[in-house]
C-alpha cells in the first residue's frame, strides 16, 4: 500500500526480491511556454504571425497519463484584424522515447479588433469579443533534462453573432518544466 502512494511496484518477497520500479517520473510539474503561432483566420484575410504563451501545471501524472490545467494566451495581427484569446482547459498527455504527445480541451474568450472599422447604422463597428473554445494537439520533444521544442495545432471556435469564426494555428516553440518532486528511487 506504501509503495502504491511512493509510485513503486514492487515485485517477489524477502529482501533479495524486494527490488522496486519506478511507474511514474515526476509527480507533479510546472511548465511555462512560449510559441511563434502561424494564424490562418476563418475569413478573407490572410494569415498572420502572432505568438502564444501561458503554462500548463500537472498536478499529478498516474500509469504514464499526465494530466494538467493549461492556460494559454494567443495574439496576432494583420492588415484586416488582430485577434486575441485566453483560455483555460485540460491537456493530457503521455510520454514516448522522449516524446510527449499530447491534446488540449480548452475553453476562454476572444477578441478581435478591426483596422479599418466598418461602418453600420448603429455606428462603425471596430472590435467584436465572445466566449470560443478550441480543440487541439501537439508534441514536446525533449532536448535536454527540462527543455522542449513544442509544435501544437488548435482549432478555435468564436462564437460571435454571425458567421461562426473557426480559425486555426500552427505553432512552434519552447517549454520548460520545472519538477516539484522526483519518483525515481534510489538503490
Amino acid at each position: 500500500m506504501i509503495a502504491m502512494c511512493l509510485g513503486v511496484w514492487t515485485t517477489g518477497t524477502g529482501v533479495a526480491a524486494g527490488q522496486a520500479r519506478v511507474i511514474g517520473q515526476r509527480e507533479s510539474e510546472i511548465a511555462p511556454f512560449a510559441q511563434a503561432t502561424y494564424m490562418h483566420p476563418d475569413y478573407s484575410q490572410p494569415a498572420n504571425l502572432g505568438y502564444t504563451g501561458g503554462v500548463d501545471a500537472t498536478p499529478f501524472m498516474f500509469r504514464g497519463l499526465q494530466l494538467a490545467l493549461e492556460l494559454r494566451f494567443t495574439g496576432d495581427s494583420g492588415s484586416i484584424a488582430h485577434e486575441y484569446t485566453c483560455s483555460g482547459g485540460l491537456k493530457a498527455a503521455t510520454t514516448f522515447h522522449g516524446i510527449r504527445p499530447y491534446a488540449t480541451l480548452l475553453r476562454g474568450l476572444d477578441i478581435i479588433y478591426f483596422t479599418n472599422p466598418i461602418a453600420t447604422p448603429k455606428g462603425p463597428y471596430a472590435r467584436d469579443s465572445s466566449r470560443m473554445f478550441s480543440v487541439g494537439g501537439g508534441a514536446e520533444f525533449d532536448v535536454g533534462p527540462s527543455w522542449q521544442v513544442v509544435v501544437d495545432y488548435s482549432k478555435q471556435y468564436w462564437a460571435l453573432d454571425s458567421p461562426l469564426i473557426r480559425p486555426v494555428a500552427f505553432s512552434l516553440g519552447v517549454a520548460y518544466r520545472i519538477p516539484f518532486r522526483h519518483g525515481k528511487m534510489k538503490d
